[in-house]
């Protein structure tokens, strides 16, 4: 009996899954991936692209063809695959039979600059086939491809148009306001449109007529799901309503190289010199590169130039620019920063108002103000940062709203209470115990205790009165982490040294010897069954009955430096941290804590989720907040990470497989057959699984 050994090589899915693009952000906040030259790319600038079934994207460069599995590129030239004549990949379109059509030549801007093409190519499983001048092409240079429902090819050339049934080529020109084509696309209705360099045209019923636009040089056409008819021209952008006759331009008016929509509705714009553009209805957005230096600037190289477009089958966009391959779509979280207008990077209390608006500070950037998830106002120190000054400094640090609507904001520079634009700040001179103020808390009766430094004070009646010794205080010289009470009432206090609680008047102070598992306590949350749970270096802490039980990452909690604790309305716990922020259903947490299970399972998001930094910020009051509709905002050490626990992307669709290679012996079987030579001893079946659909995780 021959001994079998299979080994089996598969692409594993070490990305989430691509999912499409939430109309309400911009484009900075979708997850990004680039890719370079130097990761495979035949060369950086990518002309044309397009997905094929079986899920490869194919993107054509000048120096040849690259097919890419979402990790790997497999370049096509005329060095490795010699039938390929030209490296100038101009064109890419798929037939239904799933074999992909190549055009070459001249410059898609239809200026060939002496470089003649090398014609039409058809690649069908590993095969190649040339199609040029010899075989019926008027031209070798091929500027557009599209195919009609019953599966003629047909082409765009710099001689004419024609159309390709399988055996002879048909050529077309009488009618055409210019031979040289450089955009074509069929309507619902079946009528082709073309776009030349002076002007548009149309094909129905085999004849072609003349439309309008005679004075324009036409490069993409697009028909989005209304119907109405998209035109890129070398100036601008223009429409063409459903049963009009009339072309309306836009606010567009670069060069638009292309044109795409997803499946959201909006119409992405690719141009020459605006970079990348999205329409929405009469709204167009234009991404412009961030305002703020010291930024990502890779993440903007879209605005540079923008060649072509792609919505992939799971309604991501791939943008093949000057400078690389970019790839977005949603992510489960939302980052808002500096590029969205936020003032600073190193953000830390978040606080939602009596009014939904919510309030960020930052270490670096002063004070905004969001609503609807958008920036809609800033303070600083200095106008020349924020252009609206009032704060004593440009770091806040702790955020409370009073029970009159005051906002009373911490900063290493005092305690500043602010009134619509009014802000009056209270230091040390003026009776203040320390500095700088990372937490503040209103009591019942309507004074202020706050976290000064390495003191604990309150402030009543204008006057501040440091906590210590005689009032029982217990750790008069430990930092301050966070201040709250109990739906009982008592008041804890965590700080550096220990969690303390004053119950009846009476402070106790809890440490590692009652169970904590470190003695800097960050935060707290009691739950509806009446269990506290405290935030610490060292892990979680659950409270029951008088008895403190640490959950870590020994019982498979992700990080153990806890800065905050959200709960959302499916009872799961969301916890960030400085390693990224992860969830648990809070029952898992409470059977881990009983010792009921002996560990719980995480959820983490990080970078490849859409955080721009997964390091989270805390031991500042508040850390993070749920808002009034349920998402989640987290502070980071770059920006805000917001996250809708009901609204979490998941891509449903199976990823597909594909055999690549199949080996008896290690011996390559070229035409996969599932017959094995006689005694064969070992396969290796080489597998791929497209990780540019992997469901989420």
């Amino acid at each position: 009996m021959p001994r079998w050994l299979f080994c089996l090589i598969i692409l594993l899915c070490n990305t989430p899954g691509a999912y499409a693009l939430d109309p309400n952000k911009v484009l900075t906040q979708y997850v990004r991936q680039v890719w370079f030259a130097n990761d495979g790319l035949p060369l950086n600038a990518i002309f044309t692209i397009t997905q094929t079934r079986d899920g490869y994207i194919w993107v054509g460069t000048h120096e040849g063809l690259a097919r890419f599995d979402g990790i790997h590129f497999t370049t096509f030239n005329r060095q490795n695959t010699p039938i390929l004549n030209n490296n100038r990949i101009t064109v890419l379109c798929e037939a239904p039979s799933g074999t992909l059509w190549i055009g070459t030549g001249g410059d898609r801007f239809f200026s060939s600059g002496g470089v003649r093409g090398g014609g039409l190519f058809r690649y069908d499983q590993g095969r190649w086939q040339r199609f040029g001048m010899d075989d019926g092409l008027p031209d070798d240079i091929i500027n557009a491809l599209t195919i009609d429902p019953s599966g003629t090819l047909w082409a765009g050339t710099m001689n004419g148009l024609v159309a390709f049934d399988g055996q002879r080529f048909t050529h077309y020109t009488a009618g055409l306001p210019s031979t040289k084509i450089g955009a074509l696309r069929f309507d619902r209705q079946g009528i082709l449109w073309i776009g030349t360099t002076s002007g548009l045209a149309r094909f129905q019923q085999g004849r072609i007529e003349t439309t309008e636009l005679t004075d324009h040089s036409i490069q993409a056409l697009y028909e989005d799901q209304a119907g109405c008819l998209w035109i890129g021209t070398q100036t601008g952008l223009l429409y063409r309503p459903p049963s009009s006759t009339r072309c309306i331009p836009t606010k567009v008016t670069s060069p638009v190289t292309d044109i795409c929509e997803d499946p959201d509705g909006n119409l992405w714009v690719s141009t020459y010199t605006q970079g990348l553009i999205r329409c929405r209805g009469e709204t167009i957005d234009v991404f412009t590169p961030p305002p703020h230096p010291g930024t990502d600037t890779v993440t903007f190289g879209v605005h540079e130039m923008s060649l072509c477009l792609l919505t992939g089958r799971e309604g991501e966009l791939w943008v093949g620019t000057g400078r690389g391959l970019y790839c977005f779509h949603d992510g489960a979280v939302t980052p808002l920063g500096e590029p969205e207008g936020l003032l600073g990077t190193y953000t830390y209390p978040i606080l939602q108002d009596r009014a939904g608006v919510i309030w960020v500070g930052t270490s670096e950037g002063g004070l905004s103000r969001i609503e609807q998830g958008k920036v809609t106002a800033t303070w600083g120190q200095r106008p020349g940062k924020s252009g609206r000054p009032g704060l004593p400094g440009d770091d806040v640090l702790a955020l409370c709203e009073d029970h009159t609507g005051a906002l009373w904001l911490g900063s290493s520079t005092g305690l500043t209470r602010k009134e619509g634009n009014r802000f009056t700040t209270y230091r040390p001179a003026n009776g203040l115990s320390g500095l700088p103020v990372r937490v503040i808390h209103e009591e019942p009766d309507g004074s202020l205790l706050i976290g000064a430094g390495t003191t604990l004070c309150r402030f009543a009646g204008g006057k501040f009165t440091r906590m210590g010794t005689n009032e029982g205080y217990p750790v008069p010289d430990a930092q301050v982490l966070f201040i709250g009470r109990d739906r009982d009432g008592n008041l804890w206090i965590g700080t550096n040294r220990g969690l303390v609680c004053q119950r009846q008047g009476r402070f106790t102070l809890y440490g590692v010897a009652d169970g904590l598992p470190n003695p800097n306590v960050k935060y707290l949350y009691h739950d509806s069954q009446g269990i506290l749970w405290f935030g610490t270096a060292g892990g979680l802490v659950h409270f029951a009955n008088h008895r403190f039980t640490a959950i870590t990452t020994r019982q498979g909690l992700f990080d153990d430096n806890i800065h905050v604790i959200l709960v959302d309305d499916q009872d799961r716990f969301w916890m960030s941290s400085n390693l990224g922020i992860f969830t648990v259903p809070r029952a898992e947490i409470i059977a881990c804590a009983e010792k009921r299970q002996p560990r719980v399972t995480c959820r983490v998001f990080g970078p490849s989720d859409g955080m721009r930094d997964q390091e989270g910020n805390g031991s500042r009051q508040p850390a993070g907040c749920r808002a009034a509709d349920g998402s989640l905002w987290f502070p980071t050490t770059n920006g805000i990470a917001i996250l809708n626990p009901v609204t979490l992307p998941y891509n449903a669709s199976p990823p597909p497989v594909t055999i690549e290679r199949l080996l008896a012996d290690g011996q390559s079987l070229e035409n996969l057959s599932p017959v094995l030579p006689v005694h064969t001893q070992t396969v290796e079946i080489h597998t791929w699984v497209s990780v540019l659909s992997c469901p989420s995780r």
